[in-house]
């Protein structure tokens, strides 16, 4: 038996052999060589630069120098001072409005008509010329409204020629006594009188 096993064991390492010496090398197969094609990007060209364009230049003016001030001769301070105070008197002067000549005032009313009952429209008219002085020439009619008594109640400008103879009246009438009422007048309670001023 042990030669047996001695001569399989023998075979088998013969046949190997045999085969591992004499057998042709297998050749592995060769792989195919693979070639990727690598393209090269060109840059772009670079954006061409814009010619500038030519600008014409602007010719600036001239600066004028200005010229040189003069320097202006000292005043002396005391004639300065009279200049002032003769220019102060030329502008006070002509400021000063002309003066009016002022109208002569009558003494006394020359002309004054009352409208009215006649015997107590003398003693109204002895009454005003007697007390009233106009400031100036010309005519005021009045409307004056008396009480029975002689006591004033209103009066009212009705035309006027003299601002100054319209206000004169004014102040005046209100102030004076009249004589009571006479004669058809003394029934009445009050009575308005028209009464026309005119100094000339």
């Amino acid at each position: 038996m042990k030669k047996t096993w001695l001569f399989v064991i023998g075979a088998h390492l013969g046949i190997v052999l045999w085969m591992a010496l004499w057998m042709p090398i297998k050749t592995s197969a060769k792989k195919p060589l693979q070639v990727h094609t690598m393209v090269a990007q060109t840059p772009p060209p670079p954006p061409l630069a814009l010619a500038p364009k030519k600008t014409t230049p602007v010719k600036k003016a001239p600066v004028k120098k200005a010229p040189m001030k003069k320097p202006s001769p000292t005043v002396p301070a005391f004639l300065a001072r009279q200049l002032q105070e003769s220019i102060a008197k030329i502008e006070q002067k002509s400021h000063k409005e002309v003066p009016k000549k002022p109208l002569q005032a009558p003494k006394w009313i020359p002309e004054l008509k009352v409208d009215g009952e006649s015997h107590f429209a003398q003693d109204l008219i002895e009454c005003l010329q007697n007390t009233l002085e106009l400031p100036e020439v010309g005519a005021v009619k009045v409307e004056l409204t008396l009480n029975n008594n002689g006591s004033f109640i209103q009066m009212r400008i009705l035309q006027s020629e003299s601002e100054r103879n319209r206000k004169f009246l004014e102040e005046e009438l209100k102030a004076l006594h009249y004589p009571a009422f006479s004669g058809s007048l003394k029934t009445e309670k009050e009575h308005a009188f028209v009464i026309s001023f005119c100094s000339h």
